[in-house]
């Protein structure tokens, strides 16, 4: 199993060779879990995905997988 910093990164390099940018929140509340990413297309600078920063790496992959599909 990779670490998180392993799958954070091959999220981040996947949403790149579709066309995004996987911003993660470095936001900490010590009440609250930590919070995730949101995919931003750079072409138009909007959120695609996770406008609250609910993405886990695990969806950003699944996401970028599926748009390499279509």
């Amino acid at each position: 199993m990779p670490s998180e910093k392993a799958m954070d990164a091959r999220a981040r390099r996947a949403a790149h060779r579709a066309g995004y940018l996987a911003l993660k929140s470095r936001w900490r509340h010590p009440g609250l879990p930590p919070r995730g990413f949101m995919l931003i297309d750079t072409a138009t600078r909007s959120c695609v995905a996770g406008s609250y920063f609910d993405l886990s790496a695990e969806d950003v992959l699944e996401w970028c997988a599926e748009d390499e599909e279509n």
